[in-house]
């Protein structure tokens, strides 16, 4: 639709409060080249499982509502991710430790990853998630630094329902911006 016009886009934002699942997909096709911010607040079946036909190239990706078809991995090319995963997560201690390994094994874009309102369980995976990704050193209360065995460092700010992880260049540009 919009690669057919040659429309550029740089941000959207995409809110729906009924089961939306015939329209999804398509938009988020169209959505790839996005260059800004890509926003979903929408209401899926919890069976639906969105991968992208090619990477996104945004750089802010954010997401609530039904986040079960939102699958890490296929959007590991942005370059921060804003994720509430929601009352009904389908993800798995597994799932959370397989993404980190390959995000932080790789040399992709992500930079920042934001899971935000997590209720306990949730919470309590993702630490323990985190827990095997390296050698960690606790900063303060709230932050730790792990290093992985190839030499790359990431720095974890873990506050209650709140975790969020930077690569250790992004948490430097987070901090340049300011």
């Amino acid at each position: 639709m919009f690669y057919q016009r040659k429309v550029s886009i740089k941000s959207l934002r995409y809110q729906i409060s009924r089961d939306s699942s015939e329209f999804i997909s398509k938009i988020l096709d169209e959505c790839t080249k996005v260059t800004d911010y890509v926003s979903i607040n929408a209401v899926h079946p919890n069976l639906l499982v969105y991968t992208p036909p090619r990477p996104f190239k945004t750089k802010m990706f954010r997401v609530w509502g039904t986040t079960n078809w939102f699958n890490l991995e296929s959007f590991i090319s942005c370059r921060c991710i804003f994720l509430n995963p929601g009352d009904n997560s389908n993800r798995t201690a597994e799932t959370y430790s397989l993404f980190f390994n390959k995000w932080m094994d790789s040399d992709v874009r992500l930079q920042k990853l934001t899971l935000y309102f997590l209720e306990q369980p949730e919470y309590q995976m993702i630490m323990n998630a985190l827990s095997n990704q390296g050698t960690k050193r606790i900063i303060d209360k709230d932050w730790i630094e792990v290093t992985r065995r190839n030499g790359s460092e990431f720095l974890i700010e873990a506050v209650p329902k709140i975790v969020v992880i930077y690569s250790k260049q992004g948490y430097l540009d987070c901090w340049n911006m300011i």
